[in-house]
């Protein structure tokens, strides 16, 4: 397994047909995975983040990011900023760390969420309420408003400049108002069973 290391700079890095773990740190970065289970960190900038075949793990790190999964069942967290992240082939999970990964008014975004291929919508890393000690766990209502509960999640179906889009919205501490939300591109009517809660 090799590890590349960028630099405080724009860096554009090709990994190998093995399983590689590549930083890009500063900069603007484009990073690429190729073969083998990688791990990609984009680290800070607007980094481009690209997995190739095999199940990837990706990091978009602080900055607006693009996250490519490609082939086979990849990982991807975009982290801090307004990202895109497309799965590709595969069982692929979208995976939230934090409620600072909302970047308000802009929202994270899903282009290929597909249930058919077994990708999910991961949120077991988030508090699902900060009134109560330990880590708690979501609870879907679907279509439904919110209601006073912490830890609810809640999807609107609506467009987006002419393009069908749903939005998923969380709330953590039981105020009836989203404390982080995301976007999934097309109208997906999401199950409980879409996400890792």
């Amino acid at each position: 397994m090799a590890v590349i290391k960028g630099t405080s700079e724009g860096d554009f890095i090709g990994g190998r047909n093995t399983d590689d773990t590549v930083y890009g740190y500063g900069g603007n970065d484009a990073l690429f995975g190729s073969g083998g289970r990688d791990v990609l960190y984009g680290g800070v900038g607007n980094d481009a983040l690209y997995g190739g075949s095999g199940a990837d793990t990706l990091y978009g790190g602080a900055g607006n990011d693009d996250l490519f999964g490609g082939d086979g069942a990849d990982l991807l967290f975009g982290g801090v900023g307004v990202d895109r992240m497309t799965g590709g082939a595969g069982a692929d999970r979208f995976a939230f760390a934090s409620v600072n990964d909302y970047a308000n008014p802009g929202y994270d975004v899903v282009t290929d969420f597909s249930r058919a291929q077994g990708d999910r919508i991961d949120l077991s890393r988030i508090d699902a309420n900060w009134n109560v000690a330990g880590d708690q766990a979501f609870r879907y209502i679907g279509s439904n408003g919110f209601t006073g509960r912490a830890g609810e999640i809640s999807i609107t179906l609506r467009n987006s400049d002419g393009d069908p889009v749903t939005i998923v919205s969380v709330d953590t501490n039981g105020d009836r108002s989203a404390d982080f939300r995301m976007q999934i591109d097309g109208n997906v009517q999401l199950t409980a069973a879409d996400f890792i809660l």
